[in-house]
């Protein structure tokens, strides 16, 4: 059996080994420095940000587009008023219903309606998790 130790790991697009002079494990001891946490922490912010201002801007379909004709078939002008963010809900949404995608569904749910409210409930020695539904279907409305 091969130790595990030795095993090449991916990193930056090539293979290191994780011990010896090749390179750490991140432990207790150690961690990266508070500015290169903190350098990492700004990317993120700033590609959060980036994100969302892409996801608000408006959409321009292309004049030939066959995206543009069925959607403007099936809702109307309106969607030619769309941001990505909105298009990209349509998309979620028809994934969900066309290939009964359940990852898809559960986000456009979570998505439109938030997600479930987890309680965490200590008795004794017990920890009970449960999720609560926020929505309650009625058959007939």
């Amino acid at each position: 059996m091969e130790d595990s130790t030795n095993v090449p790991q991916k990193k930056n697009g090539g293979y290191k080994k994780l011990n010896g002079e090749d390179g750490k494990h991140f432990s207790k001891d150690y961690q990266p420095s508070n500015a290169v946490k903190q350098a990492g922490w700004d990317r993120k912010k700033f590609t959060r940000q980036v994100l969302k201002e892409m996801l608000d801007m408006k959409y321009k379909f292309s004049a030939k587009s066959p995206i543009k004709k069925s959607l403007v078939a099936a809702y109307g002008e309106q969607v030619l008023d769309m941001t990505v963010g909105q298009l990209m809900g349509l998309q979620q949404m028809e994934k969900a219903i066309k290939k009964s995608d359940s990852i898809a569904f559960t986000a456009m749910i979570n998505q439109a309606l938030g997600m479930p409210k987890q309680e965490t409930e200590i008795t004794e020695r017990k920890i009970v998790v449960t999720r609560k539904k926020d929505i309650e279907l009625n058959e007939g409305s």
